[in-house]
């Protein structure tokens, strides 16, 4: 049985739908996912299936998943993980509440574990990291030199990898990663956490929780197959991951 990979979904409160029916014109909430993120897992060996937000459901979805990957979106998250910034306005969000609860409580059962942008971002804050809202801030304060052009899909840079980590062992020394985001991560903390890539302009690329067999985040979009093999080798070992846990339990 091919591992199952369980991917949290964005949700939409209102959309209009499409039909014939007066009753199909009705602003309905939703739940929604670019497709290749599923594409990608099943391309890795695994069997994806989407995760809705019910709390009360959540021990049972972690019952069936061997591994959880949550993927990028765009919304608030805990204003406290943001030092020295004005996030007051934090509007409350289905899927943070969801997400910041499943995250730790899957790494804590074992199962492998894979943030990709603000997945990522939420596993660093409630293992204790510290964000910014504006990367380009943080890097003109910090290093005195211009930031990369991070928020812009058509453009990709090199990343480096930190030796001896898990993503070293699955994707090398140094690679080139798409890249589309303005917030990150800038202080891992000291819960165990530690920054395993890099951008050049030292834009913290990557990161994981060494003490268990796969919890890794990754600042970048891995979903798309089509610039860079390593990044099907990471998924790879993340499926790779999650069969080894299935066959465990």
């Amino acid at each position: 049985m091919l591992p199952i990979i369980g991917i949290s979904l964005d949700f939409e409160g209102s959309a209009p739908r499409v039909g014939s029916s007066p009753e199909c014109f009705a602003i309905l909430p939703y739940y929604a996912l670019r497709k290749n993120y599923f594409d990608a897992v099943a391309a890795a060996g695994g069997l994806p299936i989407g995760i809705p937000h019910r709390p009360e459901a959540m021990d049972d979805y972690l019952g069936i998943i061997s591994g959880l990957l949550v993927p990028g979106g765009d919304f608030s998250l805990d204003p406290q993980w943001y030092p020295g910034e004005d996030e007051s306005n934090f509007p409350p969000s289905s899927r943070f509440a969801f997400d910041s609860q499943l995250i730790p409580k899957a790494i804590a059962r074992g199962i492998p574990f894979l943030g990709i942008c603000v997945g990522m971002q939420i596993m660093s804050g409630a293992h204790g990291a510290k964000l910014t809202s504006d990367i380009r801030r943080h890097v003109q304060e910090a290093r005195g030199q211009a930031p990369l052009q991070h928020r812009d899909r058509s453009l990709r840079h090199g990343v480096e990898v930190t030796e001896g980590s898990l993503l070293h062992r699955l994707t090398g020394s140094r690679f080139d990663v798409n890249t589309y985001h303005r917030e990150g991560v800038i202080d891992p903390g000291s819960s165990g956490l530690v920054v395993t890539a890099r951008a050049p302009d030292g834009v913290i690329e990557a990161v994981e929780l060494p003490q268990h067999r796969f919890a890794l985040g990754v600042q970048w979009h891995p979903e798309y197959l089509d610039h860079a093999p390593e990044n099907l080798k990471l998924l790879r070992g993340f499926v790779d991951a999650a069969r080894d846990y299935q066959a465990s339990r």
